[in-house]
């Protein structure tokens, strides 16, 4: 009786190990959708109203998940006390859940320079961030599977072991 519940014990934690690996790739392709989302925003609104990017960041913290909203907010406290939005943008882009290949993209943008230069560089950073959600998409079917298998083979062979 003791190895069979063991047995159900072993088999629910590889069950939920597979879980927490989905909703971490989940997790990551919502904050890059919403890094897409927020930069094609701000480049709409850099264009349409010349908003400066204090008021910008500010406008547009709240409207995304959490982790873009902190990373909006602490730009929009960092424009508002004169720091270097470059700077807390590449700390804040190093914090977020996502890729070192997106990490990369996000960190080579700089909000420094005129409208047409800034909006650039978002135009450039919205094409590779596309190409890596396609390829995030592309794997995901082929990733799952392999999740799948390591988690529950591997509480196989340990249920394998208990008995």
């Amino acid at each position: 009786m003791i190895k069979i519940l063991g047995s159900l014990f072993v088999l629910g934690g590889g069950a939920l190990l597979w879980w927490f690996q989905m909703q971490e790739r989940r997790g990551r392709r919502a904050v890059l959708s919403d890094l897409m989302l927020v930069l094609r925003n701000m480049q709409e609104e850099i264009r349409m109203t010349r908003m400066p990017l204090p008021d910008l960041f500010e406008k547009m913290a709240g409207q995304y998940g959490m982790e873009t909203t902190e990373l909006l907010r602490d730009l929009a406290a960092a424009a508002a006390g004169g720091n270097s939005v470059d700077a807390v943008w590449k700390e804040g882009v190093r914090r977020l859940p996502i890729s070192g290949r997106e990490q990369e993209v996000l960190s080579e943008l700089s909000f420094s320079g005129d409208e047409e230069k800034v909006c650039k560089e978002m135009s450039n950073a919205l094409y590779r961030l596309a190409n890596c959600a396609e390829e995030l998409d592309h794997s995901r079917a082929e990733e799952e599977k392999r999740v799948a298998a390591l988690c529950f083979s591997g509480a196989a062979l340990l249920v394998i072991l208990l008995i």
